[in-house]
């Protein structure tokens, strides 16, 4: 009995003795605490309010969750300590307002923005939009860095309020930021991309094509594969928007346009999450590579040249050498008319060759009808035969010309 009673003593000395020490640890603690919140913003009131003495205030009302701490400047003003969230990490920094509601003092004690452009929300050309002002003013965020300076005016709007409620000022109205990019929606996005340059390599096609993003314009350089008809790469070569938003449509993004293989599934394409803009304009680019090649390369059979419909092609001789007549005829392609000379014997009734004399479809697609191309017209003996000459893969508007062209030629050696 004895010795429980003594354990039970024992128990409730050390648990006392405990009790003490970890409260004079935890005095301790919030003192050293209290200090180094105290230090981060000590460079910043002896900067805006020299040669006075502080106090901080742990009595306010802040609704916003974003300031951290009050301090008054006796007979002068206000330090505010503020933590925000930006693009990247959370932003620090302080706000003094003198006590006729002027913004006097504005420093930024810790920052992780991306350099050059969340950052530029603690350089002097934002601060001195800032200092200067009352807290009835309006302040304006940084064009291409939205989001680090949206985050930050709705800091300084908080300390504002906390302000207005300490010294029974009227609240300022809020300022009205700009819609981050990575937020922002188009209405409707409209293609306004343009086909710079396309070259053929066999059946792959390299396209280079600038399309308007969110800042400026983009360059891609799209390759497909005109035979099986689907995008083989896509690289962005040229970036002018916002860096560390529109950057996100990265190598990773594009590479999921491979594969593709109708514009039904280029439609279908997600735009990156906080790069609504970049996104668009990958997916134009693509688009527009892609109608560029296969509008040459092979519509849908309503929108082609019909074989066999030489209603507006005319063949004219140009000279004759016995049986041996040359014409030449001028026939619709894909960009504009290329000509021919074609020659046809009249009395084998068979054509004898073909020649473009002047070309003007698209360079590096429609040139596929080349002299072995037209080669293949030579001892053809009729306009079925003719008519039934395959198209060359990849350019078929200018085949087509091609085969009109001989056909108008055949027509015009029989009258």
């Amino acid at each position: 009995m004895k010795k429980a009673l003594y354990l039970a003593c024992f128990l409730a000395i050390v648990s006392a003795l405990a009790g003490g020490l970890l409260a004079a640890v935890n005095e301790v603690t919030a003192a050293k605490i209290n200090a180094n919140a105290l230090a981060e913003v000590m460079g910043s009131l002896e900067k805006v309010f020299p040669g006075t003495t502080y106090a901080e205030i742990t009595d306010y009302t802040d609704d916003s969750g974003l300031v951290t701490g009050v301090y008054q400047a006796e007979g002068q003003g206000y330090m505010f300590q503020v933590e925000t969230s930006g693009f990247k990490d959370t932003i620090k920094f302080v706000l003094g307002i003198d006590n006729d509601s002027k913004i006097v003092g504005y420093d930024v004690i810790a920052i992780a923005e991306t350099s050059g452009i969340g950052s530029r929300v603690a350089e002097d050309d934002f601060r001195n939009t800032v200092i200067g002002k009352t807290t009835g003013d309006k302040i304006d965020t940084l064009s291409g860095a939205t989001i680090s300076s949206t985050a930050v005016v709705k800091g300084l709007d908080a300390a504002k309020a906390v302000y207005a409620s300490l010294t029974g000022n009227a609240a300022p109205a809020p300022s009205t930021p700009t819609t981050p990019e990575a937020s922002k929606e188009p209405e409707t996005p409209a293609s306004t991309a343009t086909v710079l340059d396309q070259k053929a390599d066999g059946s792959q096609v390299t396209v280079t094509v600038e399309a308007k993003g969110f800042q400026g314009n983009n360059t891609y350089t799209v390759v497909i594969d005109s035979d099986k008809q689907e995008i083989v790469s896509v690289a962005m070569t040229t970036f002018n928007d916002t860096p560390g938003v529109g950057d996100a449509v990265n190598d990773e993004y594009l590479a999921g346009f491979a594969g593709l293989n109708s514009e039904d599934a280029l439609n279908g394409v997600d735009v990156k999450s906080g790069a609504t803009y970049t996104s668009n304009s990958a997916i134009d680019a693509v688009k527009a590579a892609w109608n560029a090649v296969f509008a040459e390369a092979g519509q849908d059979a309503a929108d082609q040249p019909v074989a066999g419909d030489d209603s507006n092609d005319t063949a004219v001789l140009k000279s004759e050498d016995g049986a041996l007549k040359t014409y030449t005829a001028t026939t619709k392609g894909f960009q504009g008319d290329n000509e021919y000379e074609i020659v046809i014997d009249t009395d084998k009734q068979e054509v004898v060759s073909v020649k473009m004399t002047s070309f003007n479809d698209t360079t590096g697609i429609g040139d596929a009808v080349n002299d072995e191309y037209l080669a293949g017209f030579a001892g053809l003996k009729s306009d079925d035969e003719i008519a039934k000459v395959d198209v060359k893969s990849g350019a078929t508007f200018t085949s087509n010309s091609a085969i009109e062209a001989v056909r108008a030629a055949f027509a015009a050696s029989q009258k």
